[in-house]
């Protein structure tokens, strides 16, 4: 089997490309191409390129969540295996497992494949979370406040929640489950989630699993700033099912086919990548992906 290391050199604090040339130096005996990306869009290039020219291979998403969400729009629904080395920021899809660490070079190529679902978020994949309206805002601000405060992305973060909690409380959508209305008044957001965490501390797919082939929907209604501030902890805990004061909030239903219709445009994003439309239609595709899990030191 060829292994492939697509790297983002530019993901995190730190380049990895060392540390994995490093282990790869160690273990000759592993066929193996270390790539780094050059800008957006150039890992999914790359792994389509590559699949072209090899019949038994593995990539390995060596970044964040989106170098992994460019790496299986490469792969899409051909059963290649792709394993996850998070070293970007948030890192949120392996949150989903918590009992395996990706982080280790041993484990993870000592792995064994797992069949998990993606969404369809109209004509792109996405495995962890598709966000729209406050959350989504607050990523997409967060990269006009990142050249204003030196690049230092807490300071970023903090001023685009500062200006969003003023000017993006409110979206205009009717959003659709199974195609039947669930919610046409103003809302604060919706998450459609495969995996349960985003914006690396917000587990608001509490209940989801990737392998069921089940969305879990969350609309979080209109709402005061001064009611966000006293659900926005227990809910980004997680959880929160159980919870009154959440769940007066929101509703949280399971389904198989989202569509957002705002005709006024919404900022939307996928596996931490920002976009905006007019129309957000997701479809879950079940065992969509053959995502390698490390080695378990529980095992």
């Amino acid at each position: 089997m060829k292994h492939i290391f697509v790297v983002n050199p530019i993901a995190g604090a730190v380049d990895h490309t060392q540390i994995i040339k490093e282990f790869l130096k160690n273990h000759p005996q592993l066929d193996s191409i270390l790539y780094n990306t050059t800008g957006p869009g150039d890992a999914t290039k790359y792994v389509k390129e590559m699949i072209t020219k090899f019949s038994d291979i593995r990539f390995y998403a060596c970044g964040g969540d989106g170098t992994l969400n460019e790496v299986i729009n490469g792969v899409e629904e051909t059963g290649i295996q792709v394993a996850s080395y998070p070293c970007g920021t948030g890192n949120d899809f392996v949150k989903v497992f918590s009992d395996y660490d990706f982080t280790d070079l041993e484990q993870l190529v000592e792995g064994e494949p797992k069949k998990i679902d993606l969404l369809k978020v109209n004509d792109r994949y996405c495995i962890n979370i598709c966000n729209c309206g406050f959350d989504a805002a607050v990523a997409y601000h967060m990269n006009d406040y990142k050249a204003k405060t030196k690049n230092n992305p807490k300071k970023a973060y903090i001023k685009s929640l500062k200006y969003c909690l003023f000017h993006e409380m409110r979206h205009e959508a009717i959003v659709y489950l199974d195609d039947k209305v669930l919610s046409d008044k103003g809302l604060l957001l919706v998450g459609t989630c495969n995996g349960v965490c985003c914006g690396g501390q917000f587990y608001m797919g509490t209940d989801a699993k990737v392998d069921d082939g089940i969305l879990d929907v969350v609309v979080a209604k209109k709402m005061s700033i001064f009611k966000f501030l006293t659900i926005v902890k227990p809910f980004a805990k997680g959880g929160f099912l159980e919870n009154k004061k959440v769940m007066s909030a929101i509703m949280y239903k399971k389904g198989h086919k989202v569509k957002i219709v705002a005709p006024k445009g919404i900022i939307y994003g996928m596996d931490g990548e920002t976009y905006s439309g007019t129309e957000i239609n997701i479809d879950v595709i079940h065992n969509a992906l053959t995502l390698v899990l490390p080695i378990s030191k529980n095992k």
